[in-house]
């Protein structure tokens, strides 16, 4: 089958908006409205066993209780996670948004646990801040996860509680570096052999606390992040991008560039 460019746009850009509209469909379903008492924000059951770091009030989505934690797992924590679950396409997700008697009250994660339904999927979370969550939980999915930050895995909260197995992959797979300098893009290339599903940067914006300073992106790659990272994504993946509460940004890459783009405005914020 030979699509024209045009028409190939015009594929990828429904494709981004079937993603948007299951992601709308199972965050409402999952997951706590961002203005809620009882989770801002949160995936009920993925805590401590997927995060390690329940004892501290961050599971996905969870605002932590110091100002560090709140930085790196913040409710986009949880959006992130969100988007992951619909591009896996996987029979229990469509399952769970059909099945009108599932909700968040009663949602339980094992059965996507037991079934791995990201296993095959890689993907790179940029900059996952001390409390890796989203990393985590993709890991617990099946998911081949590396993180990107300037903070060293060494300081990452709750490493302890996670199975031996976790623990390795965490380690093994944690990227240290600067992403305001001009090489990190190549070093993160270089060790992870690029070629992800998925790049996503849900708290990027916040900056990063680290040794007592708040650290920003500079604007030049903030405002470029599209070109910088683009290298990172194989051949029909995305780049999902949190930009802020009610307006996020998917792409889709064809060719070397992002041939499609599409807003995600999450319908559950501000809900109660």
């Amino acid at each position: 089958m030979n699509l024209s460019k045009i028409k190939y746009k015009e594929v990828a850009e429904n494709y981004l908006e079937e993603l948007v509209k299951e992601g709308n469909k199972l965050s409402s379903k999952i997951q706590y409205p961002l203005s809620s008492n009882l989770g801002s924000a949160s995936i009920p059951g993925f805590d401590e066993k997927y995060t390690g770091s329940a004892e501290l009030g961050c599971g996905v989505g969870v605002n932590g209780s110091t100002w560090d934690d709140r930085v790196f797992n913040t409710a986009c924590t949880a959006y992130q996670f969100v988007m992951a679950l619909v591009y896996s396409k996987h029979p229990l997700i469509k399952y769970i948004m059909s099945d009108e008697s599932i909700k968040r009250s009663n949602f339980e994660p094992e059965p996507l646990v037991e079934a791995k339904i990201l296993e095959g999927t890689k993907i790179l979370d940029l900059g996952c801040g001390l409390v890796p969550s989203y990393a985590r939980c993709c890991r617990g999915l099946g998911a081949k996860v590396y993180t990107v930050d300037v903070i060293p895995v060494k300081h990452f909260i709750g490493m302890e509680k996670l199975s031996k197995e976790y623990r390795d992959e965490e380690l093994k797979n944690h990227i240290q570096v600067d992403l305001n300098k001009k090489e990190s893009i190549k070093k993160i290339n270089s060790i992870s052999d690029g070629n992800f599903d998925i790049v996503s940067c849900a708290n990027l914006d916040y900056g990063t606390f680290y040794q007592g300073n708040l650290r920003h992106l500079n604007t030049s790659f903030r405002n470029g992040i599209e070109n910088s990272i683009i290298s990172l994504i194989k051949e029909g993946g995305i780049f999902y991008r949190f930009e802020n509460h009610y307006r996020d940004k998917i792409c889709f890459k064809h060719d070397n560039e992002f041939l499609a783009s599409c807003e995600l405005r999450w319908l559950n914020f501000g809900q109660s």
